[in-house]
C-alpha cells in the first residue's frame, strides 16, 4: 500500500518499537533497547512494517463463519460473505449452503472444489479525532414552585489529536449512530472519532490447505483499495463555547415527580419541548465529521 494523506499529513500507526523503522525512531527519539516491548507511532511515510495476527482475521469461502441467520418461507438460512469472482477462479471454494425447513429437516451442501484455497481478510480503518458533545439536563424548583429545567450542550476531548492514525479491524462494520430520542434524554456522550475503510487485505493459502489453517509465509496476499485519493477531514465548524447559556423551559407544578414529567415530554416528539430542544442540540453539537477527496 502506498502512503496517503488526511489534511496533508500523513497518518499514523501504533507498531512495536523493535519493528520500527529507523526514519522513526530518530523523529521520536527512541530506542529499542531501552523500551523493550514498548509501542510508537510510526507515520507511514516512514513505510512501517504492519505485522498480522492470524486471531484479527475472518474466514471467507469454504470454511467460513456465517454472517447471520435469515428466515423466510418457512426456512432457515445461513448467510455467509460473498467473496469476490476473483478468488473463486484461483480456487477459492464456495462457503457452505446450510438451511433448515420445518417440513424438509436440514440440507448441507459442501463446497464442489477439490482442493478449494483458504482465503481470510481484514479491514484496514483511518481514524479521525474531533471535539465530541454531550447533554444533559438540570431540573429544579423555582420560587413558585414551577419547574426549571435547564439543558444544556457541553463539549469533550477539546486537545483531540490532529493527526489520523490507522488500525486494522476482522471486519469493519459502521458504527451506528445515535438517534435523536438518545441523544435528548441527557447524560449523552458522543464518540469522537471519525472512521473510514480505506482498504481490505486478502491472505489466500496454497491448494489443500487444512480448513481452518492460520496464514503463515506462504500465503499470497492481496488487497483491494476504498480509497484512492488523499484525504481531507473537518467537522460541522459549530463555534466551541464553554459557556453558552443551556436551554431553560418552565413547567407548572409537576405531579407525579419530576422524572416523569420530563420522560412524557420526550415521547410526546410532537410537542414544542421535543422540536425545541432538538432545534437547540442541532444548533450546539459538533456533528460527525466527513471525509472527501478534491
Amino acid at each position: 500500500m502506498k502512503s496517503g494523506f488526511v489534511n496533508a499529513m500523513s497518518p499514523e500507526i501504533a507498531i512495536d518499537i523493535a519493528i520500527a523503522p529507523e526514519r522513526a525512531l530518530k523523529r521520536l527519539e527512541a530506542d529499542p533497547s531501552e523500551d523493550i516491548g514498548g509501542r510508537v507511532r510510526s507515520r507511514l511515510t516512514d513505510d512501517p512494517w504492519i505485522p498480522i495476527n492470524p486471531a484479527f482475521t475472518r474466514n471467507i469461502g469454504s470454511d467460513a463463519a456465517p454472517l447471520r441467520v435469515e428466515n423466510s418461507d418457512g426456512s432457515t438460512n445461513l448467510i455467509f460473505e460473498d467473496h469476490l469472482p476473483f478468488f473463486k477462479a484461483l480456487g477459492v471454494g464456495d462457503p457452505p449452503k446450510i438451511s433448515y425447513s420445518f417440513m424438509g429437516g436440514a440440507t448441507f451442501e459442501e463446497s464442489s472444489a477439490e482442493e478449494p484455497r483458504l482465503l481470510r481478510a481484514f479491514d484496514i480503518v483511518l481514524k479521525q479525532e474531533r471535539i465530541g458533545s454531550t447533554t444533559d439536563w438540570d431540573v429544579g424548583v423555582g420560587a413558585g414552585n414551577e419547574t426549571i429545567a435547564n439543558f444544556s450542550v457541553g463539549y469533550t476531548n477539546l486537545n483531540y489529536r490532529r493527526r489520523s492514525y490507522l488500525v486494522t479491524d476482522p471486519n469493519y462494520i459502521p458504527p451506528t449512530p445515535d438517534d435523536d430520542e438518545t441523544r435528548l434524554r441527557g447524560n449523552w456522550e458522543d464518540t469522537p472519532i471519525d472512521n473510514l475503510k480505506v482498504a481490505t487485505v486478502y491472505l489466500l493459502s496454497p491448494p489443500g490447505a487444512t480448513p481452518g489453517s492460520n496464514p503463515d509465509p506462504s500465503w499470497t496476499p492481496y488487497y483491494r483499495n476504498d480509497v484512492f485519493w488523499n484525504l481531507n477531514h473537518t467537522a460541522n465548524l459549530v463555534p466551541v463555547r464553554e459557556n453558552h447559556k443551556p436551554l431553560q423551559m418552565i413547567f407548572p407544578p409537576l405531579v407525579g415527580g419530576v422524572a416523569n414529567k420530563i420522560f412524557d415530554a420526550f415521547i410526546a416528539t410532537s410537542n414544542d419541548v421535543y422540536s425545541n430542544s432538538l432545534a437547540y442540540l442541532n444548533n450546539f453539537q459538533i456533528k460527525p465529521g466527513r471525509f472527501w477527496t478534491t
